[in-house]
């Protein structure tokens, strides 16, 4: 079961990862930008800095159901933040210089930033994997898909612990 849920489980770290790597990618750009798309995706950064994430996502969670599907948006929607903000200077930097959007975007986000984003999302990846895991072992996972946080949940809720029957 540990192996079989290692399936799920990454699948939900590896897909929410992504997609955060994505939106802050591209919040993070549009942020660097002057006038009124700037200014509201600064604002945006700002509002999901200030946050407290798990409390926010066990509260989303309710209301969104517990499916694979919305556990990977949710993860995602809240976890866009550090790329974006390591993102944004990188921009600004690039635009005080006087490049265009297209060229920034296809000679320096995607060959200079690579080393940037795959740190990143391999750092993603460990950090959503560890926030599907909480969220799962409290009960807002998807229980018809065994994950690592499941498996904890009905571990702990059978008296393993307490028996110290760690093995079975």
């Amino acid at each position: 079961e540990l192996v079989y849920g290692t399936r799920q489980t990454l699948l939900v770290g590896v897909s929410s990862s992504t997609l955060t790597l994505l939106l802050g990618s591209v919040i993070g750009t549009l942020a660097a930008g002057k006038g009124l798309l700037g200014g509201l995706s600064n604002g945006v950064i700002n509002v999901f800095v200030l946050l407290p994430k798990l409390v926010t996502m066990i509260v989303l969670a309710t209301f969104l159901g517990s499916s694979s599907r919305n556990l990977i948006l949710l993860i995602a929607a809240f976890s866009w933040v550090g790329t974006a903000r390591n993102v944004q200077p990188f921009i600004e930097n690039c635009m005080i210089q006087g490049y265009s959007r297209r060229h920034i975007i296809l000679r320096h986000i995607l060959p200079n930033l690579y080393d940037v984003l795959l740190s990143r999302f391999l750092l993603g990846v460990n950090s959503c994997i560890m926030m599907e895991s909480t969220l799962s072992f409290l009960g807002f996972g998807d229980l018809y898909h065994p994950t690592w946080g499941t498996m904890i949940n009905f571990a702990y809720k059978r008296g393993a612990f307490l028996r110290q029957a760690y093995a079975y």
